[in-house]
């Protein structure tokens, strides 16, 4: 049985996941954040993946994936 495709796996992730994003929401709203601040980070990761990341990875994945017929 793989870790990864059990149903115990995928609860903790989701519960992980869900508790980060209230943890996170909570942080932002006791310290009274500016929401400018957030979109602008939001604005560079979201960004940097677009302009770089993605089209370095797919570059560098057709580049040394050997063609197979």
């Amino acid at each position: 049985m793989d870790l990864f495709e059990s149903n115990v796996a995928k609860k903790r992730a989701y519960l992980g996941y869900t508790i980060t994003v209230i943890v996170l929401c909570l942080i932002v709203t006791f310290f009274e954040v500016d929401v400018s601040i957030i979109l602008s980070l939001d604005g560079a990761i979201v960004g940097f993946f677009m302009a770089y990341a993605i089209p370095i990875t797919t570059h560098l994945v057709c580049y040394h994936k050997k063609l197979t017929k």
